[in-house]
């Protein structure tokens, strides 16, 4: 398999990326019902929770760790990835629009992201 099979293509998933973030927002968790964010669509996603879409608490749950553990990891993986880093960035400007930002968000941003290798 080649790099290429195995990376998200950018320009065939970032459309799919958002396209999610507008559906997901404010869907309820697949696992408590609570309702989601854009942030926590785009972390299912990358978790591979495309289908059912949970918070972040049922994610970090499920991984053994906290929420801002969890966060703050992927989001330095949502850094290197075009798709995903543009659905991060849709969840924000949604957040804006509506004058709120999540907990979700607030973790991301402290996020130092990871060296590109």
């Amino acid at each position: 398999m080649s790099d290429s099979d195995s990376a998200p293509d950018s320009a065939t998933e970032t459309p799919l990326v958002v396209a999610a973030v507008e559906q997901g927002d404010g869907a309820p968790c697949a696992r408590c019902r609570n309702p989601l964010c854009g942030h926590e669509v785009v972390l299912s996603w990358v978790l591979g929770f495309k289908q059912a879409p949970q918070c972040a608490g049922c994610l970090a749950l499920g991984l053994g760790k906290t929420a801002a553990e969890l966060i703050a990891g992927v989001k330095r993986h949502i850094d290197h990835r075009d798709c995903w880093s543009a659905g991060w960035k849709h969840a924000s400007g949604r957040e804006a629009q509506r004058g709120s930002r999540c907990e979700v968000a607030a973790i991301g941003v402290d996020a130092t992201p990871a060296p590109r290798p």
